[in-house]
């Protein structure tokens, strides 16, 4: 008995296919950013949030074209849980705070989001991700938000009904963007805006 085998299909690999969109749609430079919250030490599901974005680029440029990779770090998302394997040392106590603002247990630099920034960057040098890394932190004490804070406001239903279809979620009725650091406390996950008129705002 022959067995005749069909040829394989020859596919083009997703990111090439990506890259060819881009190059049809847009003009160069082609700036690709990507994120994730520095809460725990670096894992596969985190460092896709760089590989693919990467892979993306490396087409780009393998049809001559000029990329840019811009990776945010979110250290001002709240601590919410102590994450496996720190269990000993004891940070609890900084449980609801900015991540910027969580005691590194480690004790070599100022906050535990800087050391895990460090670990970043050693973890993206071994698999070749060439992004400019950023904080969250940096970003917003130096007013690079603002703009977009103001046209959020100004268009608040429509953020909010973006966020619930992107997110597949049902918004609290208070849900706000804006999340104040508590003056008293410290923490960000407990604060509720009460009044925002685009400057100023008032919370509890």
């Amino acid at each position: 008995m022959t067995v005749t085998r069909e040829k394989p299909i020859e596919r083009e690999h997703w990111a090439t296919i990506f890259a060819k969109k881009l190059i049809e749609e847009k003009e160069e430079p082609y700036n690709i950013t990507a994120g994730a919250t520095v809460s725990g030490p670096l894992h596969l599901g985190t460092l896709c949030e760089a590989l693919y974005p990467q892979t993306i680029i490396n087409c780009l440029k393998d049809y001559g074209k000029s990329a840019n990779f811009y990776f945010i770090l979110d250290d001002l998302d709240a601590f919410d849980s102590v994450p496996a394997g720190f269990e000993n040392y004891k940070m609890e106590k900084d449980l609801g705070k900015p991540l910027r603002y969580v005691a590194d247990p480690f004790l070599c630099h100022d906050s535990f989001a800087l050391h895990l920034q460090e670990e970043v960057k050693e973890i993206f040098d071994i698999f070749e991700i060439n992004a400019k890394i950023f904080g969250a932190f940096d970003l917003y004490s130096t007013g690079k938000f603002d703009k977009y804070v103001k046209i959020f406001h100004e268009n608040f239903i429509e953020v909010r009904s973006i966020l619930e279809i992107t997110s597949d979620r049902q918004l609290e009725e208070n849900w706000h963007f804006l999340m104040p650091i508590c003056e008293n406390c410290g923490k960000i996950a407990t604060t509720s805006v009460i009044n925002f008129d685009g400057e100023t705002y008032e919370y509890i």
